[in-house]
């Protein structure tokens, strides 16, 4: 049965330019859909997804203030159907002792912010967004309580414990596990909960074997259970070069094709939807 891929962008936000996300997809929207994970309301810390210029700041750019960035994603909403997820609030980092803290690490947002974030996104971009993407991939056990009452999917929790461990051999193992790009345990048991599905991701990054990765999903797509499988890029980190140094963006137009030629299937978010609802894939299993 062939392998589903649901490609998740994160951090487009009131920084983001047009021409980042041109040079990292443009050839691929008429091809696959990508799923963008936008951050309503980004404080503009130190992270890969502003300017270093602004770095700093702790005032809040509403995204719908960027006018030229959302009538750009509205059209690839309609046109190439790319879906939006929900990227954070803010996605701000504190620094407590020299360690960075993700947001939901250091903000206990209440439901009720939470909820008013979602409907401003949906009516900024006139859609209705079903999916959760917390910044760094962590939330606190209260905030994962909050979130999965509001959004029926929620993607990249691998674990709820502190996001700050000691350097200790068994926290490496734990760190190695959660961020490589070739060990797919953890894709292969997606988890469904009585108000929708947690979903684990790979995350693609410069450090990516892109090599390796097709191999892996080549040896799951000739299985013949039903898979569906989360990759999650960064836009900005496109248009540096790849481990092996070819660009990023070649690298990964070169991957598609590839997986487009065995038969794997890339979708959206909607569709990954009407998938389990009809109970399609074997790796979505109740806990």
């Amino acid at each position: 049965m062939p392998v589903d891929i649901l490609i998740r962008d994160d951090d487009v936000n009131f920084f983001t330019e047009v021409s980042e996300l041109d040079l990292a997809y443009s050839k691929l929207f008429p091809v696959i859909p990508i799923n963008f994970a936008v951050v309503p309301f980004i404080v503009p810390s130190v992270t890969g997804c502003v300017q270093s210029k602004h770095w700093g700041s702790e005032k809040q750019y509403p995204i719908d203030t960027n006018r030229e960035l959302v009538l750009y994603v509205k059209k690839l909403t309609g046109k190439y159907k790319c879906n939006i997820m929900m990227h954070g609030i803010t996605h701000q980092y504190k620094f407590r002792k020299g360690v960075a803290l993700a947001e939901f690490a250091h903000s206990d947002h209440s439901s009720r912010i939470i909820k008013e974030s979602l409907a401003y996104l949906e009516n900024t971009f006139s859609t209705n967004i079903i999916g959760f993407v917390p910044p760094s991939n962590y939330v606190s056990a209260s905030a994962y309580n909050k979130i999965v009452k509001i959004f029926p999917y929620l993607f990249n929790v691998p674990s709820l414990k502190k996001i700050s461990r000691p350097l200790t051999a068994s926290n490496i193992w734990w760190w190695g596990r959660r961020w490589s790009s070739v060990i797919m345990d953890s894709l292969l048991n997606h988890r469904q909960r009585s108000l929708g599905v947690d979903l684990s991701s790979i995350d693609l990054s410069s450090r990516t074997d892109f090599n390796e990765l097709f191999k892996k999903l080549k040896l799951i797509h000739e299985d013949e259970r039903k898979v569906v499988i989360v990759l999650a890029t960064h836009y900005w980190e496109m248009g540096g070069d790849s481990v092996d140094g070819t660009p990023m963006n070649l690298e990964f137009i070169r991957f598609v094709n590839s997986s487009l030629s065995e038969g794997i299937n890339f979708i959206n978010l909607d569709q990954l939807d009407a998938g389990v609802k009809n109970e399609k894939y074997s790796n979505i299993r109740v806990f």
